[in-house]
């Protein structure tokens, strides 16, 4: 098993799976696991939406001005530049289509994690069998939960209406 060092920006990226890894794939996953990637062409219909339900209670005529507002600026719009390199956007197709592969966030200090999938899923299973935090249980509660769930709806509605 490798553990890679720790990148310039302060995010650590170990690789603990039997896999070896391009540089791409380090400094993709050292810009940390909430790393967004900007959309590759502007969501017109889901602003559209957006706005539509955002203004669905005001007075036509601010309707139609926000509208042609709206029409304008997505019409001048252009997409952001990708904030990724060519070799990081291919980093991220193979970590996609390795199967193999597991990323994971550290338990301390936000470090990525990659594992070898079969030595993660043994681990969960060691994890979940050896414990003694958890116990198989003999059926299935959910019937049980529900049905008193249900009943305490029904009493709160019977007793103070909701408004």
């Amino acid at each position: 098993m490798s553990v890679s060092s720790p990148l310039p920006q302060g995010n650590k990226v170990l690789n603990l799976s039997s896999f070896s890894f391009p540089p791409a794939v380090f400094s993709l996953l050292g810009k940390g696991l909430n790393f967004a990637l900007v959309p590759r062409k502007i969501p017109v219909e889901d602003i559209i939406c957006d706005v539509e339900y955002g203004i669905k209670n005001l007075p036509d005529k601010i309707k139609d001005t926000i509208r042609q507002d709206c029409a304008v600026g997505l019409r001048m719009a252009k997409p952001p530049r990708s904030n990724i390199s060519k070799a990081e956007f291919e980093a991220l197709k193979t970590l996609n289509k390795n199967r193999d592969v597991v990323v994971l966030k550290a338990d301390k200090g936000g470090a990525a994690v990659l594992l070898d999938r079969s030595d993660y899923r043994n681990k969960m299973l060691d994890h979940l069998c050896n414990s003694g935090s958890y116990k198989k249980l003999s059926k299935n509660p959910l019937k049980k939960v529900s049905r008193v769930v249900a009943l305490a709806i029904k009493s709160c509605n019977s007793t103070a209406p909701l408004s």
